[in-house]
This record gives structure tokens, sequence and C-alpha cells, in this order.
């Protein structure tokens, strides 16, 4: 099965998503919707094998060992109607803060350091390893910024964009080839609704390609 077939089924049920044209640097998924079959389910056995591949990796032993999560899709991943492997979506029962690098289903990489709610994993069973992870961004628990260089002249951008703001909270950056010295999102609230806002940090202006309304469902 295409891996964009099993991206699109497993983004489709996160609770938190953004109505836009997005592309990397993998900020909040698009919501998407599909007619196609569903995803072939996995095995007990695959998936205890799936799991075990991710708590071998360090990073995701890291998150998910010292947080409760839940496995919330396995799907398979096949070539020429052989497994290959299994994607996963595992949900954090509580947003947590993340650094570190990371690569999407068609093998874009990048680093970011934000605030997650769940996590895209491509396994490779075959060859027992991680071939992609993709975290999804969130809105913390509660006000915590953590200290990067630009937030607050960030802060004042967004301030200006939306100058009826009841509270603009920092979720997270990506550092990828386009954006070296980082794109930041900002969830931002006011009377009319909820919104994700991106700055480039570099120009210190809002990328309107990555800025769209908050989808909840």
């Amino acid at each position: 099965m295409p891996l964009g077939l099993l991206m699109s089924i497993i983004i489709a049920i996160l609770a938190v998503m953004i109505a836009a044209k997005l592309g990397p640097p993998n900020p909040p998924a698009p919501q998407v919707t599909t007619t196609s079959p569903p995803v072939t389910g996995l095995s007990e056995d695959e998936k205890k094998a799936a799991l075990s591949v991710v708590f071998q990796h360090p990073l995701l032993a890291k998150i998910l060992s010292g947080n409760n999560w839940s496995l919330v899709e396995a799907g398979s991943w096949t070539q020429n109607g052989e497994l290959v492997g299994a994607a996963l979506l595992i949900r954090l029962n509580e947003p947590v803060w993340v650094e570190g690098s990371f690569s999407d289903f068609d093998g874009k990489s990048y680093r970011a350091a934000l605030w997650i709610g769940s996590l895209h994993v491509l396994v490779d069973l075959r060859g027992r390893k991680v071939e992609a992870i993709s975290p999804g961004m969130t809105i913390p628990p509660q006000y915590s910024e953590p200290l990067l260089p630009g937030l607050e002249k960030a802060r004042q951008v967004v301030a200006n964009r939306v100058p009826t703001a009841q509270s603009i909270v920092f979720n997270g950056v990506f550092y990828t080839d386009k954006y070296p010295t980082g794109l930041a999102f900002f969830y931002v609230k006011d009377m009319k609704g909820e919104y994700f806002i991106a700055v480039n940090l570099a120009t210190m202006s809002v990328e309107d390609k990555y800025t769209a309304p908050v989808i909840k469902r």
C-alpha cells in the first residue's frame, strides 16, 4: 500500500488539526478525509515487534518511557504484496516538550523543538529499524515557554498581526533547509476563534502558508 495513503488515513484521526495548505516543515497536519479502504491492521505479534523496535530508538524510548501513551493506529506497510513494516500513530496522554531530529514518511528530514501530543512512526520490521518519526504538534497544557532566541520578537509579530489576541502561546519551532533560523508556531486565541500562526525567525514575518484556524475534533 502506498505510504501516502497510509499517512493520510493515520493523520485523519488526530485530535487537533489545521485546515490549511501545508508542506514541509511538517507543522500541525492538515485534516484529511479519504474514501479508500481502511489500512490493513497488524497482528498482535507484529504490533509487539514494531513497538519493540520503537523502544530501541533513543529519542522515542526517552519520550515514551517517561510518559503515558496509547497506540491509536497500527497499519501495515507493504511493497509488492509483502509486509515491510508498520505505520504507527501513538498518542500521548499529556503534551510533552521534545527536541530532536525528525523525518516525515516521504523522507524529508528536519530538526524541531516543540510540544507534541502524538507521534507518527514508520517501522521497518524486516530491518528492525525506525524509518521515520513525525511529531504531531499540539497546544501545551499550561504556559511554559523555553528560552529560545528570537521568541519575544516573534511574539510581538504575532501580536501585531492579531491585536485582539487574548492569549499567545508558543508551540514549537522547526528548522529546515528553507528555515535554518527557525519557523516558530504560536497558538493564538481571540473572540473570533483559535489559530496557529507561523513566524519566520530570520525575517520576523508571518508565514501565511502555515497559518490557519484550529479545528478540534
